[in-house]
């Protein structure tokens, strides 16, 4: 049997808000911007899909008008459920959602109601969803930037790459060693393209236990 369709307000201009309001209109729910919260209450279940630091000023502005039974729903992947507990000791079901990949969600409410609803709105969009507690989101969330950045600036360097071949590159293939990460550090003249380059040189070999590699960019930084 199919899930009842809701009729959904979506406040906030955060990417996984409006991935959440796309997935839940997309599955039949009523989906619209809540342009005035004094009209809050009027929804059976709200997207508070603002950035980590805009949501208590959102939960604040919904607050005086959420009642009982009302699903709410925010999707900041480094705050957990509990900054909700205003909005459930009236009696609204809150859970926090938000995406770690396209069709990888974490999943955290404070009970078994919430994370069934949860799990129901995930899964009819056809997104797979996760349980993590509170204390677990804030790393989750950091990795998940740090997987961003990291793409951003491949992104960046390949391109630079593109430039020299010119032609597209989707790939760089091999794997860095040590003698040519020197080499190439050398000729960098640019300040902060170098010390970036350094602290790459120095995860790298950190995380896959190059010691060469990894000692060789502590000890340029020290220089």
């Amino acid at each position: 049997m199919a899930a009842p369709r809701m009729r959904v307000g979506h406040l906030g201009n955060s990417d996984a808000g409006a991935d959440l309001a796309a997935a839940m209109a997309g599955a039949g729910h009523a989906v619209e911007p809540l342009a005035d919260t004094a009209r809050a209450g009027d929804y059976d279940a709200l997207i508070l899909g603002t950035s980590a630091s805009q949501l208590p000023r959102a939960i604040a502005a919904v607050e005086p008008v959420v009642r009982r039974g009302q699903i709410i729903i925010h999707t900041a992947l480094s705050e957990g459920v509990q900054i909700l507990d205003d909005l459930e000791v009236k009696g609204a079901v809150v859970m926090a959602l938000s995406p770690v990949l396209s069709e990888r969600w974490v999943i955290t409410t404070h009970d078994e109601l919430g994370e069934t609803i949860a799990g129901l709105i995930l899964g009819e969009a056809g997104i797979i969803g996760f349980p993590q507690t509170d204390a677990q989101r804030p790393i989750t969330a950091a990795r998940v930037e740090q997987a961003r950045m990291l793409r951003a600036l491949y992104d960046s360097a390949a391109a630079d790459v593109a430039r020299i071949v010119a032609e597209d590159v989707h790939d760089v293939p091999g794997t860095p060693s040590t003698d040519g990460v020197i080499h190439g550090y050398r000729a960098i003249e640019e300040p902060g393209l170098r010390r970036a380059y350094l602290e790459y040189a120095r995860r790298v070999g950190e995380v896959y236990h190059r010691e060469d590699l990894e000692m060789w960019a502590l000890q340029e930084e020290t220089q």
